[in-house]
């Protein structure tokens, strides 16, 4: 198979059954049951329709940073705009705010040759180039300069960033280096000017990256760091401020970016913040609602318990393969049973050093030494009791999941939370599979043994159908006697790929069955296979809606969007009833590299519309009923991926959040849409969380919404989210 990342956590989709007089999902009158549980995406279709959560929220740096401005053209006199802003800061309406703290307009003249690639910023020299006040249609040594605007739709290759892309831009595109193809661009330079707004002086952090680039704000000079160097500080003066840079090509392509950050220890401010609660180890898991409880999970094995109304966390417990093994196989492992028995401890005391971290901006836990210390403890404990028992024992042993340990969502009945953890990668891997009471008591626990867990490990999450959990891991299909653990049967299937997308409990007529996309349909009642997939479909988890399952068959250009109905079965065979399968070539959005046009999260259907998001930001709207496209938007709002392995992108699907459509980056950008036949975007809010390199940190977890809260899970945090 190709070497793609999976980087983000997929899950499982329960079906809720209809009943008239029960409370809409996404109220705070709705209760999990075991008719209708609740786990990833909710009930699975990422609707929820009677939620009311506010327009608008924020965390962001504090002050000033947030109204710094962007434009290409030369300001009027070269003189600051001082006119009133609604947030009185004396902000221009000139330019554009800063996306992210991306700089995406520029004046771009050029290209001019040089001698040699690396003397080429040597070799080209125009008289004041430090100090230039280009205008657009002046022109730099013959050169026009013309105006270029950073887009999803103008990036020639797969990059980490959004790109002032200058090879496409001068036409030397199919010269770059492609895989297994060398580039032989010739050395050429070109120059690249912007003029940034602050509403008064200011220090921040300004990251140039790309090819060979030379760095001026307002003449000086300004250091290009290396890849795991810190942003260099600069000084922004009151009014406008003039960036130049010089980027010269290399042999493989040609492009730049530009990056400011805050200043260290800004701090924020908020929004329709009602809490922020920090979170014990990182994950990519989403959390969910049990009456006045929210359950989330962390790294390694960890399953956090959180009340409602303020964030504190209630209990805390660790789930190692030690604690899911019989008394006699645990006497092979006499050293860990001491090390088991501290992380027990340690357990029992996290709550409080979490709660001492709950605020209503984070500030109580960035930089908590103690907290830090406590979440560093219980992570070395978990990895040193993992990797001694897979050291000790090849059935324990599990390389890492791309991300982390802990991928999938609990889900629960209203009386139990069940929840996986571990898995592996590259063909090692297990997991530990967990219920618990809302109490924190371990019902019971089950080990998996080792499953064939595929390339990018394990993301996939439990579902329940009736008395029975069910749970792939690798390439073995699990289903367990929920309230007992008893294994009813187990399946080992001939998947061996991306362990992304989750099962699924459906109905076939009267029959309990559960889709495995990966593989096809399976009566729950005996394991039978009914149905060979005809599709591929490793990553994205399908969901059913009124009997229809709606989902994305996998591989780049060559994806299918489809929608399957479910009939009865006629004996041992079940054959579903295509609505539609439409092909991605025939949407209209096709961009270069390999995951551009990848989708991980999801579609959502509402209102007989069907919403698919890309990694690389291209939202396609089609007909739920034929799949006839209704319209695409490349969504350059928000961070796309564009390149190979561990880049942010968007890998959440879109929600419904009562009459609005939410659509999240992995940098925890929201995208608020009004439903609908035609692009119309309400608001776009952003939960920044930068880390100590000046990186934003990432996030890919789907929230959940009820009545007017979202609760929303980063790396880092839990965020109720609701207005203030």
């Amino acid at each position: 198979m190709p070497h793609r990342l999976i980087a983000v956590t997929i899950f499982a989709v329960i079906i809720t059954v209809s009943h008239a007089a029960e409370p809409a999902f996404g109220s705070p009158d709705f209760h999990p049951a075991p008719d209708h549980p609740v786990g990833w995406r909710g009930d699975g279709t990422g609707r929820y329709p009677a939620a009311t959560p506010p327009l608008e929220w924020y965390r962001r740096p504090k002050g000033a940073f947030n109204f710094l401005r962007v434009q290409a053209e030369r300001p009027k006199d070269n003189k600051p705009l001082t006119l009133p802003s609604p947030g009185g800061r004396g902000e221009t309406t000139a330019g554009e705010l800063l996306n992210m703290g991306s700089i995406r307009e520029w004046l771009v003249a050029g290209p001019f040759d040089a001698k040699e690639h690396k003397t080429a910023l040597e070799d080209v020299s125009q008289p004041d180039e430090t100090t230039l006040q280009p205008a657009l249609g002046e022109a730099l040594g013959g050169k026009p300069w013309k105006l270029e605007h950073v887009s999803i739709g103008n990036q020639s290759q797969s990059w980490a960033r959004l790109v002032l892309d200058l090879a496409l831009l001068f036409g030397k595109q199919e010269q770059q280096e492609w895989q297994n193809h060398p580039g032989t661009l010739d050395p050429l330079v070109a120059y690249a000017c912007t003029n940034i707004y602050a509403p008064e002086a200011m220090k921040v952090l300004l990251r140039i990256g790309g090819t060979h680039p030379a760095v001026w704000v307002n003449g000086k000079p300004v250091k290009v760091p290396g890849q795991w160097d810190p942003s260099p500080a600069v000084e922004l003066n009151a009014g406008w401020n003039r960036l130049m840079v010089k980027a010269a090509s290399s042999k493989s392509n040609w492009n730049i970016s530009a990056l400011i950050t805050p200043a260290p220890n800004t701090g924020y401010e908020t929004k329709n913040i009602v809490w922020m609660a920090p979170i014990p180890g990182q994950s990519w898991s989403s959390p969910i609602v049990v009456g006045s409880k929210l359950f989330v999970t962390a790294d390694d094995g960890t399953m956090v318990c959180l009340n409602k109304a303020d964030g504190r966390a209630l209990w805390t417990h660790s789930t190692t393969f030690f604690h899911c093994i019989s008394n006699e196989e645990r006497e092979k492992f006499p050293a860990l049973a001491p090390k088991v028995q501290q992380l027990d401890e340690l357990m029992k005391t996290l709550p409080d050093i979490l709660n001492a971290g709950l605020s209503v901006d984070g500030s109580k836990a960035d930089g908590n030494a103690a907290l830090q210390k406590k979440i560093k403890e219980k992570l070395e404990l978990e990895r040193s009791i993992r990797e001694t028992m897979g050291k000790a024992d090849k059935v324990y042993d599990c390389w890492g999941n791309d991300r982390s340990w802990a991928m999938a969502t609990p889900v629960s009945d209203g009386k139990h939370v069940w929840a996986a953890f571990y898995g592996g990668n590259k063909g090692k891997g297990a997991n530990a599979v967990v219920c618990f009471d809302l109490d924190g008591k371990v019902v019971w626990n089950h080990f998996t043994g080792q499953t064939g867990i595929g390339e990018h490990g394990q993301h996939t999450t439990p579902c329940l159908s009736g008395n029975n959990l069910v749970y792939l891991s690798g390439g073995t299909l699990f289903c367990y006697e929920k309230e007992t653990g008893n294994v009813v049967w187990q399946k080992k299937t001939k998947f061996g790929g991306v362990a992304g997308a989750s099962t699924v409990a459906l109905k076939a007529g009267a029959t309990d069955v559960v889709l495995m996309a990966q593989e096809g349909i399976f009566r729950l009642s005996d394991g039978v296979e009914l149905w060979k997939s005809d599709l591929t479909n490793s990553i994205v988890t399908p969901f059913n809606l009124n009997g229809t399952i709606y989902g994305v068959a996998d591989g780049g250009n060559v994806m299918k969007l489809y929608a399957y109905k479910l009939p009865a079965p006629a004996g041992d065979t079940l054959k579903p009833d295509i609505v539609f399968k439409k092909p991605w070539k025939e949407i209209g959005l096709n961009y270069p590299g390999q995951f551009t046009n990848q989708i991980i999260g999801p579609p959502l259907v509402h209102d007989g519309l069907y919403y698919a998001v890309t990694e690389g930001g291209g939202l396609a709207v089609l007909d739920a009923a034929t799949g006839a496209p209704i319209y695409t938007k490349m969504l350059d709002a928000l961070n796309p991926r564009l390149t190979w392995v561990f880049s942010v992108g968007i890998c959440s699907g879109p929600t419904l959040a009562g009459n609005a459509i939410h659509i999240r980056d992995d940098q925890s950008q929201t995208l608020v849409l009004a439903p609908g036949r035609e692009y119309k975007e309400l608001a776009k809010n952003v939960l920044w969380e930068l880390q100590p390199s000046g990186a934003q940190q990432e996030a890919q977890s789907t929230p959940v919404y009820e009545g007017g809260r979202i609760y929303y899970r980063t790396q880092f945090f839990l965020y109720c989210i609701g207005e203030k």
